[in-house]
């Protein structure tokens, strides 16, 4: 039973690791396209396909 529950702590983790991994990235291309499109019109991705 010691067993099962060190698999079940270590599939938690990990999702865990993943999750917060995915959400910094996410932040980190949000904070990186903000500035580029605020400053630069016309350069979302909509009028940009639409161009």
């Amino acid at each position: 039973m010691k067993n099962f529950y060190n698999v079940v702590f270590f599939f938690v983790t990990t999702y865990f690791l993943v999750w917060i991994t995915i959400y910094l990235v996410n932040l980190v291309k949000n904070y990186i396209d903000q500035p580029t499109s605020s400053c630069i019109p016309g350069s979302t991705k909509e009028e940009f396909l639409y161009s």
